[in-house]
């Protein structure tokens, strides 16, 4: 920003004007680039062969909990998962607090500038001291993203993220007028932790909504609804509160505790439905599986007819898996799995490894029709 201010009256145009000229056209070679190299589907990709089309396709069955043998479900529009969609009572949790997130990093972009001019800095210093705010924002989105990606959990990192930022605008709060270097490290603090939480509650998000019908419209519902925090973000900072802003940080302290709650509220909510899914009779999972698209059950039991493979290299298992022929009555499932040895009517394995087609790696195989319970599964 520094440097395209230096260009003003370049071409007739002012400095602003550059910047949203250097900002947007780049982005025009890039859409017709994307359009043309990028396809929408796996299996409509030129640069891919038919194993790694494959790989991509199973990839995408996985995530949605779809059996090898059946057709993609991203290639229809589901009125019944758009129905599940808005009657998960989740959706609205999600909502409002990406909401709440969305509202404080906003707010942020907002009071920032107003923050370094009241410093009483040259331009070019003005320019420099927005930068590391931002800088350390996206560290720790980096971080806390590696760290809960690593960990699979969402619900502490985002509970540490908004204490990062709550902690931040209380002491901003307390602040007097003379410590503007202490409320400007108090931002970058603030600006690390609401940074850092959006990421994780879209993931989280994502991780627990299944369908590519509901989980795309749930994005869309959340992104909709995030956007009202946006529009509220500029009336946090008044002109008349210059320069401690002590209402504004006020009310972003008591939007991030009310978001808070509600990310413990949920966590409470999701808890206690893994616990009622986790107490399932076989029965009583049989009754549940047999709703027309149950777009949001995990895989807590699993009918197999089949090997289940403990092979380390998936990859490798997958590409050899894709060679044989569809059979219902055969289907190799590649999955690292712990099979619970406390349920009752589970049958015993039977040694195969006589019939391994991978001589190096132990091998089960499951006895016809039987259901077990999954403990850890992971692709």
């Amino acid at each position: 920003a520094y440097g395209i201010s230096k260009i003003d009256d370049l071409g007739g145009l002012n400095d602003w004007q550059w910047i949203f000229l250097l900002e947007g056209l780049p982005i025009i070679p890039l859409g017709i680039i994307t359009f043309l190299f990028l396809d929408s589907v796996p299996e409509t990709v030129q640069w891919l062969n038919n194993v790694e089309k494959n790989l991509f396709l199973n990839y995408l069955r996985d995530d949605d909990n779809v059996s090898y043998i059946e057709s993609m479900p991203y290639k229809r529009f589901s009125l019944i998962q758009l129905r599940h969609t808005f009657t998960n009572w989740q959706l609205y949790l999600y909502a409002l607090i990406t909401t709440g997130i969305a509202a404080i990093v906003k707010s942020f972009a907002n009071y920032l500038p107003s923050l370094i001019q009241d410093m009483q800095l040259s331009k070019l210093e003005y320019h420099i001291l927005t930068i590391p705010p931002y800088i350390l924002a996206f560290i720790s989105c980096l971080v806390v993203g590696y760290s809960s990606s690593r960990r699979k959990e969402h619900c502490v990192h985002l509970v540490l993220c908004l204490l990062v930022a709550l902690v931040s605008f209380i002491l901003m709060i307390t602040m007097s007028e003379q410590t503007k270097v202490a409320r400007y490290i108090g931002s970058c603090f603030a600006a690390s932790g609401s940074f850092a939480a959006l990421p994780i509650i879209l993931s989280w998000l994502t991780n627990n909504v299944n369908g590519h019908t509901k989980r795309a419209m749930s994005i869309g519902f959340v992104m909709f609804l995030a956007q009202i925090g946006g529009i509220a973000a500029p009336q946090h900072y008044c002109v008349n509160d210059r320069p401690i802003y002590r209402r504004g940080h006020i009310i972003s302290s008591v939007v991030i505790a009310i978001t808070l709650l509600l990310v413990l509220t949920l966590r409470y909510f999701l808890a206690r439905e893994n616990n009622r899914r986790e107490n399932l009779t076989h029965d009583m999972y049989k009754i549940e599986a047999a709703i027309e698209e149950p777009c949001d059950q995990k895989k807590q039991f699993i009918t197999i007819n089949s090997f289940l493979s403990t092979n380390l290299d998936q990859t490798a298992g997958l590409m050899d898996a894709l060679s044989l022929e569809e059979n219902d009555d055969y289907k190799l499932v590649l999955f690292k799995i712990e099979v619970s040895t406390q349920l009752t009517n589970t049958k015993s394995f039977t040694d195969i490894l006589r019939l391994s087609r991978y001589l190096d790696e132990a091998e089960i195989l499951l006895m016809l029709g039987v259901v077990f319970r999954v403990n850890i599964v992971c692709g």
